[in-house]
């Protein structure tokens, strides 16, 4: 057997669902690691802590977690800042999940946990932003603060449904930004009201938002900006951003590696659906291959599948 495995949960993550499954998942471990660790959340900022204390022990060989997009940015964190980084196996129990979606991940969570036996390795892009990073997406603007201005008890309530109401008010106070933003060469000056640096199928559960040849461990991130216009180009505008829309002359897209954005105006972030601070300056960098996740083999699936046919 394999030596030792670190299992950080959120219990409060998806209206709490994993407390029935808990003694399956662990279950899925045992089977194959001689000592599990379970380290659950009581704070922000737990995970993050709990993946640098253990970086010491050589003999911990992977580190599983299980919670909402916010649980996997603390990890992500942990991992980044840590000299010695191993595999991590991401067990989504959130409300939306996008990353989850993104690397095909199960929704069932002991399905998902038992990749820690038949799934394969594989080496995901990391951004850093300023002195942080996110996996998935940093964004401002428009809608961006429903990530992580919905309550908890509101998730747990009523799901992905619970983003749509809070981001229905965000309608009437659309804030907008004079920036200079400098990617790869070139610079874009203007007043925009939503943008995204992201590697992801899906932003706040919208699959549309984003373009289908995305891919996650080639060294680029998709830019998108949306620049301000007239109250009634507002439908239009918000159209672009759910149909994913990158010919608009609203619209800028870009695949980058390295991007500066200097804002005349405080910038509310939003990193991996959690609030990521307040910048008027943020410098982004892609690292190639960062981290690698478990992921489900999907050949290996196919190909039982065909023996049990």
């Amino acid at each position: 057997m394999k030596k030792k495995l670190l299992f950080i949960y959120n219990p409060n993550a998806g209206k709490c669902k994993i407390k029935d499954q808990l003694s399956d998942i662990l279950d899925e471990f045992c089977d194959v690691y001689s000592q599990v660790i379970v380290s659950p959340t009581k704070k922000r900022g737990d995970a993050t802590e709990f993946v640098i204390e253990y970086e010491d022990d050589r003999d911990c060989e992977i580190v599983a977690c299980s919670g909402g997009d916010g649980t996997l940015h603390e990890i992500v964190n942990g991992m980044m800042k840590r000299n010695y980084r191993v595999p991590i196996l991401y067990i989504p129990t959130g409300s939306t999940n996008d990353f989850g979606k993104s690397l095909n991940i199960p929704k069932n969570m002991v399905e998902a946990s038992s990749m820690v036996n038949t799934g394969k390795l594989f080496p995901c892009d990391v951004a850093s932003f300023n002195s942080k990073y996110f996996v998935y997406t940093a964004a401002f603007g428009i809608f961006t603060e429903t990530s992580y201005s919905t309550s908890q008890t509101l998730k747990n309530m009523l799901g992905h449904f619970a983003y749509i109401i809070n981001g229905a008010t965000e309608l009437t106070k659309i804030q907008r930004y004079n920036m200079t933003v400098e990617y790869d060469g070139q610079i874009a000056e203007g007043v925009f009201i939503f943008g995204a640096i992201s590697s992801t199928s899906s932003i706040g559960g919208m699959k549309s938002i984003t373009r289908d040849d995305v891919e996650y461990d080639d060294g680029y991130y998709e830019m998108i900006l949306i620049r301000d216009g007239r109250i009634y180009e507002y439908p239009a505008l918000i159209n672009d951003i759910l149909r994913g829309n990158v010919n608009s002359e609203k619209v800028i897209y870009a695949k980058v590696k390295n991007i500066k954005i200097k804002s005349e105006e405080d910038v509310p972030w939003c990193l991996d659906g959690e609030f990521g601070g307040i910048e008027r300056f943020v410098n982004i960098n892609v690292h190639q291959r960062a981290i690698t996740f478990m992921i489900p083999d999907i050949e290996e699936k196919q190909n039982l599948l065909k023996i049990e046919e």
